[in-house]
């Protein structure tokens, strides 16, 4: 009878990560914790080699980590290949950054989410609640097309200065061109991780599921646009919110801009890196096609699973559409030659 009064303990929606509650010291060596899933695991690395400092941020070589484990035997990386390990990396690596970025900064993992901010208990809570929140809504409208992480977590650095996250974020840039401006971005390498600057809670919710989506569809082969189109039709069934809204000046801009030339870089993802008008309209057209091919999603789910980025999701369209993606865009702005071109790549 009492039992019905019995106050049962919560479990907390995120925990703090600190420095000595990691599982190998940093040398790689073992730190002595026993009954751990990790304990008995013996590093063939060094943890240091795993990190390089460029443009004065903690980088992680990716690169190296999945090189040294390539010339293990088959059963050392069985041994290796478990969420838990991956999660260590990718704490060991925040811990360096989180040094760096200063002492008001603080590491911080929920179920699914390991977050480095300077953000308070308060607005932690309201900003975990809603990276879990997104993470199962994205799974549910994207059945068949988004993919659980399995375990393995996903690192997201908030940082409080615009100039903080645009130095880090152009490492990741292959040349130093002209972008448009970012409000946060998923950058793929390895597991992946995002990076965003701070902002108002209703700006960073939308960036979240837009960065969200882009990595729960991290296993897919697609090409940019459809990507994009996909991110930006869940943040808008998940936020209620549209960035790009068709109105008759937006629409004479599409039939403007778009010709043989410019849509060749947008079946193979150019535009989206220009500045200007050119990034906005991509993202819009995107949108728009996406809609479009979405009406049946079963169909549209097997399209995506077959879309390839080499030929622009061209192969996949004729099959499981049983038409041409040009044709699609015909329907829109009227003849031209709006078919994917691989010679134009």
């Amino acid at each position: 009878m009492f039992g019905l009064f019995t106050r049962k303990e919560k479990k907390s929606l995120f925990q703090p990560v600190r420095q000595n509650e990691l599982w190998f010291t940093s040398d790689g060596s073992q730190s002595g914790s026993i009954g751990h899933p990790l304990a008995d695991i013996e590093l063939p690395i060094q943890l240091s080699q795993l990190t390089t400092i460029q443009d004065g941020f903690s980088r992680f070589n990716w690169k190296f980590l999945f090189e040294s484990l390539t010339q293990l035997s088959d059963t050392q990386q069985q041994q290796l290949d478990t969420p838990e390990l991956f999660n260590y990396f990718q704490g060991f690596w925040l811990n360096e950054l989180n040094v760096q970025l200063g002492q008001n900064y603080s590491l911080n993992q929920s179920d699914n989410f390991i977050l480095l901010s300077a953000k308070n208990d308060r607005q932690l809570k309201l900003i975990f609640s809603f990276l879990e929140s997104a993470y199962q809504r994205i799974l549910m409208t994207l059945n068949g097309i988004a993919k659980s992480r399995q375990g393995d977590k996903l690192s997201v650095i908030l940082f409080t200065d615009i100039e903080s996250y645009y130095r880090y974020i152009a490492y990741y840039y292959l040349d130093d061109g002209e972008y448009q401006m970012s409000s946060g971005c998923f950058l793929n390498e390895g597991l992946g991780h995002f990076a965003l600057p701070d902002t108002d809670m209703s700006s960073l919710e939308s960036v979240v599921a837009h960065e969200l989506t882009h990595a729960l569809v991290n296993h897919l082969n697609i090409p940019l646009w459809l990507n994009e189109g996909l991110a930006v039709n869940t943040e808008i069934a998940i936020t209620g919110y549209s960035p790009y809204l068709l109105n008759t000046q937006k629409h004479n801009k599409h039939v403007n801009y778009w010709n043989e030339k410019t849509i060749q870089e947008f079946w193979f993802g150019s535009s989206f890196s220009k500045p200007g008008d050119a990034s906005e309209l991509s993202y819009h057209l995107a949108q728009l096609l996406v809609h479009s091919l979405s009406e049946n999603f079963e169909q549209f789910s097997r399209f995506v699973n077959q879309a390839e980025y080499q030929d622009a999701g061209e192969t996949a369209a004729t099959k499981v559409f049983g038409g041409s993606l040009g044709d699609l865009i015909e329907s829109i702005y009227g003849d031209g030659e709006w078919t994917p071109k691989l010679d134009s790549k």
